[in-house]
């Protein structure tokens, strides 16, 4: 296990968008995934376009993409609404992820 791996210490469940069913809902598939959850206001652009203030970052090494939604370890589920990739070392990569 690497430094940054041992960081996260946290679990949160991931709710990945794989496919719309024919009335336009979408399918996930959930996940429970190790994480690290602070607290952390940025401004962020949603795909829409629309700007939106984030209160939460999650780190982790899930390939989360903007749409999903991840339940807080406080049980709280909120949408991924920007994401960057962290190269890590050692070569794993790991997602910021903006809620």
């Amino acid at each position: 296990m690497s430094i940054a791996a041992s960081y996260l210490t946290q679990t949160v469940t991931w709710e990945q968008v794989t496919d719309t069913d024919e009335w336009g809902k979408p399918t996930v598939t959930t996940q429970s995934v190790s994480a690290r959850v602070e607290p952390a206001n940025r401004l962020v652009r949603t795909r829409e376009g629309a700007e939106i203030i984030s209160r939460a970052k999650v780190l982790l090494r899930a390939t989360v993409q903007p749409g999903d939604w991840l339940t807080l370890p406080d049980g709280s589920r909120q949408q991924v609404l920007d994401v960057r990739a962290l190269p890590g070392l050692g070569g794993e990569e790991f997602r910021e992820v903006f809620l």
